[in-house]
């Protein structure tokens, strides 16, 4: 897609590479694209003012609509994992 704002998973500090998906475990999300079982969709989120895309895969394989909220649980190779919001809330 070439869009500029979707996120990279890792980021060069110095001479290590500092894992970014720590950093935004737990943050809350928007379904943009939907998600399901065949194919991934597309989650935006807020990191330091900014609005920020990145392809999305859900843990489980029920199917998430555009307008539903996620968390985050990680990122791998450019794309987020995550869990509805909905039972999420459910376990806290």
């Amino acid at each position: 897609m070439g869009d500029p704002s979707y996120c990279h998973s890792h980021r060069w500090t110095g001479d290590q590479t500092e894992s970014v998906s720590d950093e935004i475990q737990g943050e809350l999300a928007v379904v943009t694209r939907d998600i399901t079982p065949a194919a991934p969709g597309e989650i935006s989120y807020q990191r330091a003012g900014r609005e920020l895309r990145v392809r999305a895969q859900a843990l489980t394989a029920k199917p998430l609509a555009a307008g539903v909220e996620v968390v985050i649980d990680r990122i791998e190779n450019g794309i987020a994992f995550v869990e509805e919001w909905s039972v999420v809330e459910q376990r806290i």
